[in-house]
C-alpha cells in the first residue's frame, strides 16, 4: 500500500468507526488514592511506633532506621499482594525526562520447589540497575557500570495497572557508585533541603521559633494535543521525533478563538474522564480540563501541592528572556519597598456590572499577563517557559537553589543589621531596599512580545537573552552557576558539568535526528508525490490536447520549481549533516541551532508549499486539517 492509500485508509477506518461504548465513571470517594500506599494506609497497616516514625519521616524529612524499613516493606508487601500485585520496581528519573523501571517479583522458591514471597527492608530501600547505560555525563564509564536506585520514603508507593497485571512502584533516588546524582530527584530533594535552612534562618531572625518543614509547592499545568492513532502512525515525525516536521497550515486555526473553552468532543471527554480516574486512584487531584487555545489543543491542570526550543508560540509561549511580572498589588508593594514609604496594599475593587442577577464580587487586584515567564497569579508564581516534554523538577531546582542562595544572602544581611538597629522593621527595610536596587530590573509588566522591551531588556537592564538551548546550555558552565549550585549543596561542580555534558549531547542528537528524518522524509515521501502529480499532470495535459484545449501550465511549472528547489535545499542539509570535527560541545550546538535548524526550516517551507498544489489524493502524509480536527 503507498503512502497516500496509507492516509485514505487510516481517514476512513476513523469515519467509519462504531459508537465509542462509555463507561461510567466511579465515584471519587471510592477511588480516591486507592493505589496509594499513603500515610492513611499506613496508620491501618503499621504498629504504632513504626507508622510514627514513618510519618516523621514523611512530614520532615527525619531519617528512618532499617528496623522500620523491614516493618515497612512487609506492610507494603502484603498490601501490594491483596490488590494483585506480583512485580514490584523501583522507578527513578535518569536525565532523560523520562522515567526508568526495573521489575523484581516478589516470588522465590523454597528449597522444596514451592513458591513464596520475600520483600524484605533491604529490597525496599536499594536496588541495583547498571549505571553507565543512563545518560550520565561521563560520571559513568562502561567498566564502571555500577548505580544504586535508593527509597524515597517522603513519596508514597502506588501501583501502576496494566491490561494484564499490576506492579507496585516504589519512587526511588538514582546514584552512582560513588555517590553522584545520576538522576533529577536528588537535586530536588537537596534543593528543597537548603531552601528549608535557609527559611529557617530568615525565620529566626525574624522571631519565630516554632518553624515547620518548609516545602515547595508545584502544579504542572500539562498542554497536549490529540492526534488520532491511525493517522500518527502514518506520520514518521510523529513517531519518532515526537513533532510534525511538515505540515502547510489548515484554511483554519485558531483565529476565530472558538475553540478555546469551547464545548468538549464527546471521545476527547470520555478520554479526560478516563485519564482522570486514574489520576485520582494515585491521590492526584486534577483540578481543571478544558479545550486550549489551537484546534485539538488541550490542557489537565492539577492542584499544586508538595512535589525546548520546539514550544509553542503565540499565546502560549513566553520570551526568552527571564522577567517577573507582580501585577499592579504586588507591584506597588515592591515600589514603595524601593522608594522607603510603608503603605497600606491596594485592593482590586468590586466587580460590578449593573446587573441585578449578577453577584457583585472582589476582583483581583492585579490583571495576568500571559507574555511574562516568570508571572505572580494572585496565589502564586507561574513559571510558564518549561518545555512541553520537559520534566519540571529542572526548573524547581534551579529556582528553589536560587531562593535558598538569596534567603542566605538575606540572612547574612539581617544579622548585622538588626544587631545594629533596635527597630526589626527598619533594619528589614534597609535589607529589602538593598536586594531591590540590586535585582529589581528583572520586574517587567509591559508586553514580552514587544521588540522594544527585548531591546530595553538587554541594552539598558542588562538581561540575557538566550533564545535556542545552544545558547542557554552553556550557563552551567558558568563560574556563577558553579558557586550557586555548589554553595548550597544542590550540584557539585561534577554534577553540573555532567548535566551540561548530558542535555547538549541530547540536543545535539535530537536535532541531527530530525534533520535525517527531515531528507528521509522528503526524499521518500513528499518528492515522489510531486513527481506523481506532474506526471498526473502530463497525462492529463496529452488527453486533453487531442481535443484540442489549450491547458495553462503554471501549476505544473510551479509543482516543479518548488519541487527543485526543496531537493536543493535537502542537498544543502545533507552537507551540513556531515560536517563534524567541531572544536567544542558549544561549537557543535551552535552549528545544530544555526545552521542545522535553518536548513531544515527551508526544506519544511518549500515542502509545505507543495503540500498546498499538489492533488490531495496523491499527498502521502496525514495533513493537519485531519490530525486537528478529526476527533
Amino acid at each position: 500500500m503507498t503512502s497516500n492509500q496509507n492516509r485514505v485508509a487510516a481517514i476512513a477506518s476513523i469515519t467509519q468507526r462504531s459508537p465509542m461504548p462509555v463507561e461510567m465513571p466511579q465515584p471519587l470517594n471510592k477511588i480516591w488514592a486507592c493505589d496509594v500506599f499513603s500515610l492513611a494506609t499506613m496508620e491501618d497497616s503499621l504498629s504504632k511506633n513504626a507508622f510514627k516514625a514513618m510519618k516523621k519521616t514523611v512530614q520532615t524529612g527525619s531519617p528512618l532506621d532499617p528496623a522500620t524499613a523491614d516493618i515497612v516493606a512487609a506492610a507494603m508487601k502484603e498490601w501490594a499482594l491483596s490488590r494483585g500485585v506480583k512485580f514490584f520496581s523501583h522507578i527513578f528519573y535518569p536525565m532523560t525526562n523520562a522515567t526508568a523501571e526495573k521489575h523484581d517479583g516478589f516470588i522465590i522458591t523454597n528449597p522444596d520447589g514451592g513458591a513464596m514471597t520475600e520483600f524484605t527492608g533491604s529490597l525496599l530501600i536499594k536496588g541495583e540497575p547498571d549505571g553507565s547505560s543512563f545518560p550520565n555525563g561521563s560520571l559513568r564509564m562502561t567498566a564502571a557500570a555500577r548505580g544504586y536506585t535508593a527509597w524515597d520514603p517522603t513519596s508514597p508507593a502506588f501501583i501502576m495497572h496494566t491490561a494484564n497485571g499490576a506492579t507496585l512502584m516504589i519512587p526511588s533516588v538514582f546514584m552512582s557508585w560513588t555517590g553522584e546524582a545520576l538522576d533529577k530527584k536528588i537535586p530536588l530533594l537537596r534543593s528543597n533541603a537548603a531552601m528549608d535552612t535557609a527559611a529557617r534562618r530568615v525565620l529566626t531572625l525574624m522571631g519565630e521559633t516554632d518553624i515547620a518543614t518548609l516545602n515547595s509547592s508545584c502544579g504542572a499545568e500539562q498542554e497536549y494535543f490529540l492526534v488520532e492513532a491511525a493517522l500518527a502512525n502514518a506520520r514518521p515525525d510523529l513517531l519518532l521525533a515526537g513533532r510534525t516536521l511538515f505540515g502547510a497550515a489548515p484554511a483554519k486555526g485558531q483565529e476565530f478563538d472558538d475553540h478555546y473553552f469551547g464545548a468538549i468532543p464527546e471521545r476527547v471527554q470520555v478520554f479526560m474522564q478516563d485519564f482522570e480516574d486514574k489520576l485520582y486512584r494515585l491521590g492526584i487531584p486534577a483540578k481543571t480540563h478544558h479545550n486550549e487555545v489551537a484546534p485539538g489543543q488541550f490542557e489537565i491542570a492539577p492542584y499544586f501541592e508538595a512535589a525546548n526550543d520546539h514550544r509553542l508560540g503565540a499565546n502560549e509561549a513566553p520570551p526568552a528572556i527571564l522577567s517577573v511580572y507582580l501585577g499592579d498589588q504586588l507591584e506597588k508593594v515592591f515600589m514603595d519597598i524601593r522608594e522607603g514609604r510603608i503603605e497600606a496594599a491596594t485592593k482590586g475593587g468590586i466587580m460590578d456590572l449593573g446587573l441585578s442577577q449578577i453577584l457583585t464580587f472582589e476582583r483581583d487586584p492585579g490583571d495576568r499577563n500571559r507574555t511574562s515567564p516568570f508571572a505572580f497569579t494572585g496565589n502564586r508564581f507561574e513559571f510558564r517557559a518549561v518545555g512541553s516534554s520537559a520534566s519540571v523538577s529542572g526548573p524547581l531546582v534551579t529556582m528553589n537553589t536560587m531562593l535558598a542562595d538569596s534567603l542566605n544572602w538575606i540572612a547574612d544581611e539581617l544579622e548585622p543589621a538588626i544587631a545594629a538597629s533596635e527597630n526589626q522593621t527598619a533594619a528589614v527595610i534597609t535589607v529589602l531596599k538593598k536586594l531591590m536596587e540590586a535585582h529589581g530590573n528583572v520586574v517587567f509588566g509591559g508586553n514580552g512580545y514587544s521588540p522594544e522591551w527585548h531591546k530595553m531588556a538587554v541594552e539598558e537592564r542588562g538581561l540575557k537573552n538566550l533564545p535556542t538551548s545552544a545558547d542557554a546550555l552553556p550557563q552551567l558552565c558558568s563560574d556563577e552557576a558553579k558557586a550557586l549550585f555548589s554553595s548550597t549543596g544542590v550540584l557539585s561542580p561534577t554534577e553540573l558539568q555532567s548535566r551540561f555534558e548530558v542535555y547538549s549531547e541530547q540536543y545535539i542528537l535530537s536535532i541531527e535526528m530530525e534533520a535525517r528524518l527531515t531528507i528521509e522524509m522528503a526524499t521518500t515521501m513528499i518528492y515522489p508525490a510531486a513527481i506523481q502529480y506532474l506526471s498526473l499532470l502530463a497525462g492529463t495535459s496529452a488527453g486533453v490536447q487531442q481535443l484540442g484545449i489549450t491547458l495553462d501550465h503554471s501549476v505544473a511549472r510551479k509543482v516543479a520549481e518548488d519541487t527543485d528547489a526543496m531537493q536543493g535545499a535537502v542537498a544543502k542539509l545533507a552537507t551540513a549533516l556531515q560536517e563534524h570535527g567541531f572544536d567544542s560541545t558549544h561549537e557543535h550546538m551552535h552549528h545544530c541551532a544555526y545552521v542545522i535548524r535553518p536548513l531544515m526550516d527551508a526544506v519544511r517551507v518549500q515542502a509545505d508549499l507543495l503540500e498546498t498544489q499538489v492533488a490531495d489524493s496523491c499527498w502521502p502524509l496525514p495533513k493537519y486539517r485531519e490530525l486537528l480536527f478529526i476527533k
